[in-house]
């Protein structure tokens, strides 16, 4: 079971956090990704006990260039709410990134660090997504090293009172390592 980390009002302290962030720093569509919305299974997870469909959050795409790991993702707001086993609502429609989200590769115990996004702005900021409405972005990670082919994207947004960790497991990309011969 996958859980958010916290006091026993876990959502009280994300709502103060957000609501004065919407109040002070954020302006336009694209100012930040906080996976709130995003659902189980698939890599599309936002972990509050267990939250069903749909996925919110999904990484549409892998790429490798020689100096970055980027992932392409999209967040569509579901326009639904979305409650915890303890009936608490959850806060769809804010999206942010923090910037020390993480790539993670427990084959060879790495992590990868996030250099850069585009299309949307790194934390303290935050937006609100109107119901429906889609924000895609990308995000910048330092690059894989030859021949590591599945690894995860944790991120992990820490408030004044509560700490929020989100996983998107099983990410995987062709990156052959030196030693691959051409048969």
């Amino acid at each position: 079971m996958k859980r958010v980390y916290g006091s026993s009002q876990p959502l009280a302290g994300l709502y103060l956090w957000l609501d004065r962030m919407k109040h002070s720093v954020c302006f336009g569509i694209l100012p930040c990704f906080l996976f709130v919305g995003c659902t189980k299974n698939s890599i599309s997870n936002w972990f509050v006990e267990e939250v069903s469909k749909p996925n919110a959050t999904e990484v549409t795409a892998v790429r490798l260039t020689p100096a970055y790991t980027i992932l392409d993702v999209q967040f569509t707001n579901p326009g639904k709410t979305f409650y915890t086993q303890k009936k608490q609502s959850l806060p769809i429609g804010y999206i942010c990134v923090s910037p020390n989200s993480k790539l993670i590769a427990s084959s060879v115990n790495r992590t990868y660090s996030l250099i850069k996004a585009k299309g949307i702005r790194l934390l303290p900021h935050v937006v609100r997504v109107d119901p429906f409405e889609q924000v895609s972005f990308s995000l910048y990670f330092e690059r894989l090293d030859k021949g590591i082919e599945s690894f995860d994207w944790i991120d992990t947004i820490v408030t004044d009172t509560h700490t929020f960790h989100y996983e998107f497991p099983g990410l995987s990309v062709e990156n052959p390592g030196d030693n691959t011969h051409a048969r």
